[in-house]
């Protein structure tokens, strides 16, 4: 038997590949062993697991259950007794295709490992390992030296290390940190929480067994999805929680001392691991954007407009409309437990350009009953270049503050003296003068109805920005004109961007600009 030490990068689930759809082999001469080949590989959240890069910034890669955006600097893990189970529930050491692995999704030249003395003839059903390595063996110095980078601190209990899953992601408080979730036997403070634990999985999608033929070469494919580690019991990178060990400590990590952290941990490892026919469990989803000025569609003004003008706010003002653009972050799909998933880091529309629909097709499965996002770019976030440089044309000036604008809402409309002139009204974060006026804010919005979203199906929503609103409550009068509390008297119609009270207006006018459907 060859066994080859691997690394092991985030999930790992075995998929028996080649044993899916084979031909009967009852006829097939067994006069030989065959080669059983276990090839891992990482994902979070059914997408290829990536490394984070050592200058990357938020916003990362992956998101989970609990809306926590993360991405991944190290997943390294320890699995044992690697071996086929027959189909009668028979095991012998011919069986075992590892006796300890160590597995790196970022490091190892290969995640793969085999041996090619395995008996040709018998019938397997399951492919079964141990996550870590099993209590009765789980002490200092029991695997070779090979194996000392995994071992778990004496005064946790010592042995080994079943993973390390470590990386950075963003608080609630949006600050950027860092985050460790290492695994193992605590044993402290005269309680014991093992978070080793035996893993069961099928050989085939159909649940029947395969046959090895001798000579041949079985691959098995075990996937690993690492979002799973925290996605069900929901894990909440935010949450502190009594350690009954060393006080309280937070979910994010340090976790080895934490008996809390250890068990949620070990409890969500149900659902970690696949070997066939693993489940993708992404679906897609498809936002359309709507945009009204009361009970009217918007429409462009022509290039060369002329009163009168199509739209009138509670002030009086007669206004066309030229120019809508914004940017949302942070859109996600919420559910009534708590739990939510994100269908895009960032969008931006312009409402006159292009089609006006936000299209994601990386969806995770689930029953969902709300829609979220951030209008603009939440908190420490909304600093110039945090997004790519596609959002470049949004980029708010640095006399104000920086960042990026949350909209630009431009047109012409008629004064009281009943001339003509344009209005410009630009939303940010203005910080100018010792004072702050944050334009951006969560918007939160209930579903007429539940959606189910399974895997493969492409469900929809409508979103409608009623751009009317942004002026009616409380009443915005383009006529007046304020201590913009920077650069003097500004009028209502613009220039807002280096006006305090302008902004603050705009901004409490947001909580009913934005409203959603179900179609039909």
């Amino acid at each position: 038997m060859s066994v080859q030490r691997v690394q092991l990068g985030s999930l790992i689930l075995l998929a028996l590949a080649a044993g899916c759809g084979s031909d009967p082999v009852s006829e097939t001469p067994f006069a030989g062993p065959g080669t059983v080949r276990v090839n891992i590989s990482f994902e979070s959240g059914g997408i290829p697991l990536e490394r984070l890069g050592p200058s990357a910034t938020a916003p990362f890669d992956y998101f989970n259950a609990a809306g926590n955006n993360f991405g991944v600097e190290k997943f390294e893990a320890l699995i044992s007794n690697v071996r086929l189970v027959g189909i009668d529930g028979t095991e012998t050491n011919e069986h075992v295709l590892s006796d300890a692995f160590y597995a790196n999704a970022f490091e190892n030249s290969t995640n793969s490992f085999e041996n090619d003395e395995v008996p040709s003839g018998t019938k397997f059903q399951n492919l079964v390992f141990h996550w870590g390595i099993e209590e009765a063996n789980n002490t200092p110095n029991f695997l070779d030296t090979s194996f000392d980078g995994m071992e778990w601190p004496d005064i946790n209990g010592g042995g080994y290390h079943c993973m390390r899953f470590e990386g950075r992601w963003v608080d609630d408080s949006d600050t950027e940190t860092g985050f460790a979730l290492h695994t193992g036997r605590l044993d402290r403070e005269g309680q014991v929480t093992d978070g080793t634990f035996e893993v069961t999985l099928a050989l085939t999608a159909d649940a029947t067994n395969y046959t090895l033929i001798a000579n041949e070469t079985r691959e098995i494919n075990l996937t690993i999805d690492v979002q799973k580690w925290m996605d069900g019991p929901l894990y909440d990178m935010n949450v502190v929680l009594d350690s009954e060990t060393v006080g309280d400590l937070p979910l994010s990590g340090p976790v080895m001392p934490s008996h809390p952290a250890q068990q949620l941990l070990k409890d969500n490892g149900v659902n970690v691991f696949c070997t066939v026919d693993c489940p993708e469990d992404l679906g897609g989803f498809r936002l359309d954007l709507n945009y009204m000025v009361g009970n009217e569609v918007l429409q462009p003004l022509p290039p060369v407009p002329t009163p009168p003008f199509p739209y009138t706010n509670l002030a009086g003002n007669e206004f066309g409309v030229s120019r809508f653009e914004y940017i949302m972050t942070d859109v996600r799909l919420t559910s009534d437990d708590g739990t939510s998933t994100v269908v895009a880091p960032a969008f931006y529309s312009d409402a006159f350009v292009g089609e006006q629909v936000l299209d994601a097709q990386d969806v995770a499965v689930g029953v969902y009953t709300g829609l979220s996002f951030q209008w603009g770019v939440r908190g420490s976030n909304n600093v110039s270049n945090f997004l790519s440089m596609d959002y470049d044309g949004m980029l708010w000036p640095d006399v104000n503050g920086g960042g990026y604008h949350c909209m630009r809402f431009e047109g012409r409309w008629i004064d009281d003296q009943a001339a003509e002139g344009g209005f410009a009204l630009h939303t940010g974060r203005l910080d100018r003068a010792g004072t702050v006026t944050n334009g951006s804010f969560e918007v939160n919005l209930v579903l007429p109805s539940a959606i189910t979203i399974t895997d493969g199906a492409t469900l929809g929503a409508v979103l409608t920005i009623d751009l009317l609103n942004w002026m009616n409550d409380p009443l915005y009068d383009f006529n007046q004109v304020l201590d913009s509390g920077t650069v003097g008297d500004l009028p209502l119609s613009g220039p807002v961007m280096p006006s305090h009270p302008a902004q603050q207006l705009l901004l409490d006018n947001g909580d009913d600009v934005f409203s959603v459907d179900i179609p039909e």
